[in-house]
């Protein structure tokens, strides 16, 4: 039993966790493999209860081991059966869907009944009503807290955001769950900020706009492959007429090619500076090893995951 659980561990975290079967795998059969490993490591588990080890030899090696797989099968039992039980979403329906040229599209959603409470950066985990089995995904919320409607900004990734392409309309049933997340520009050392997004990562940033005050030093840089893909470009600067303290720069590759932060900021001007990035994973690593090199602390640096699986 204990080869048969080694073997489909292995399996499974190949098939959960290597690029290359995680692009092919629908996110659905990504899911369900993903929720059997905690059946694949109680197997493990059994078996090791059944057979002669070290472990089963000294109490108190033997007290911590099982103590914490006890944990991690209770934490697994939570999440995979009881969780939706004891977390309810909140009822919205789809009150507009607009759609951009660059597989993008901006989803909009009132409230059913109770709005839901959250900070600038946070987001939060949809479902469609009769979309994809109603699977939940996280989006990033880029409108303001004290707004009554939620926005959302999504650009065709995977097999669920491309449906939503299609097929998400007005007056479809939303439930949301949240709001989670630790991205925000005020928990950060420093005032003086510099905040890097990249394509569809301007989408916490649009809310950090509306909240940001004169206390603040910012400067947003926003990387887009061409300038028609920069969506909220008119709406960003309509933000900032009345922030001097704010500087936007809008970088587009096609015409400047990539932004570094060598064409911005020297190591002196990034002194006692907090950034904040969010955007594809290649872009943040290449702009945090920057960073680094100029002498700002990793903990000076925050940024937001841009993957889920």
């Amino acid at each position: 039993m204990g080869f048969y659980a080694m073997v489909l561990i292995l399996i499974g975290v190949l098939l959960s966790a290597v690029p290359v079967f995680k692009r092919k795998l629908k996110y659905h059969k990504w899911l369900k493999i993903h929720k059997l490993m905690g059946l694949f490591y109680i197997l493990g588990i059994a078996h090791s209860v059944n057979v002669p080890t070290l472990t089963s030899e000294l109490p108190i090696v033997r007290t911590y081991v099982y103590g914490m797989a006890l944990i991690g099968i209770g934490a697994w039992f939570y999440k995979a059966f009881l969780y939706n039980l004891f977390n309810k979403k909140l009822k919205y329906t789809v009150d507009n869907v607009t759609h951009f040229d660059n597989d993008v599209t901006e989803i909009s959603l009132r409230p059913d009944n109770k709005q839901l409470k959250f900070n600038s950066g946070q987001f939060a985990f949809v479902s469609f009503e009769g979309m994809n089995k109603q699977e939940q995904h996280p989006f990033t919320i880029s409108n303001h807290p004290s707004e009554e409607k939620l926005r959302f900004t999504v650009k065709s990734l995977g097999d669920y955001t491309s449906d939503l392409q299609t097929s998400l309309v007005e007056g479809i049933n939303a439930k949301v769950e949240g709001a989670f997340g630790l991205f925000n520009f005020k928990n950060a050392k420093y005032n003086n900020q510099l905040w890097l997004a990249g394509g569809i990562g301007i989408t916490p940033f649009l809310s950090f706009l509306k909240e940001v005050n004169s206390d603040y030093e910012i400067t947003l840089v926003w990387s887009v492959r061409t300038v028609e893909q920069a969506n909220y470009k008119d709406e960003i600067e309509n933000m900032i007429i009345q922030k001097p303290n704010v500087k936007f720069q809008l970088s587009d590759s096609e015409t400047h090619g990539h932004f570094t932060i060598d064409k911005l900021y020297t190591s002196v001007q990034l002194k006692n500076h907090s950034v904040f990035i969010c955007g594809p994973e290649v872009m943040r690593e290449n702009y945090i090893d920057e960073l680094l090199q100029k002498g700002v602390s990793i903990n000076d640096v925050h940024w937001e995951e841009f993957s889920f699986r």
